[in-house]
């Protein structure tokens, strides 16, 4: 079994979520887990195959049914990428993990619709790390 960590790449080295998710990914390789890349980009106007091809390539290392990957959310990617991210991962059977490093902008969130499905995807997790316990009881 391996334990994989999402790390957001593409953007500028001071970008505040880049930094946080690349010092979490950093303690986590020293504790063995391994680093799954993921690229920040716009993808608003991405077709579903190439978000597939996209997704497949970031989880090729995957084992099939015994690996546990730790997604830092948010992307910056938005949330079909991440939706998918999870469904692929669980089709994989892996077991997901979700790390929520940004939670003022899910708790200011003035669309519920938006809301709601960020709660369904953090539902889908088998463990879910939060910022706070405020936001545990949010969710």
């Amino acid at each position: 079994m391996n334990v994989y960590i999402t790390k957001l790449n593409g953007l500028p080295l001071w970008d505040t979520s880049q930094y946080i998710q690349r010092m979490t990914a950093e303690i986590a390789h020293q504790l063995g887990c391994r680093e799954m890349g993921i690229y920040r980009y716009n993808g608003t106007n991405e077709s579903k195959d190439s978000l597939n091809g996209r997704l497949d390539g970031i989880i090729a290392g995957i084992e099939w049914g015994n690996d546990v990957v730790i997604c830092q959310f948010p992307t910056g990617n938005g949330l079909k990428y991440e939706r998918e991210l999870v469904k692929r991962l669980k089709m994989y059977q892996s077991r997901v993990v979700i790390f929520i490093h940004d939670s003022e902008a899910l708790v200011k969130e003035p669309n519920q619709t938006a809301l709601l499905e960020t709660v369904n995807l953090y539902n889908q997790a088998d463990v879910l790390i939060v910022p706070s316990l405020e936001l545990y009881y949010l969710l």
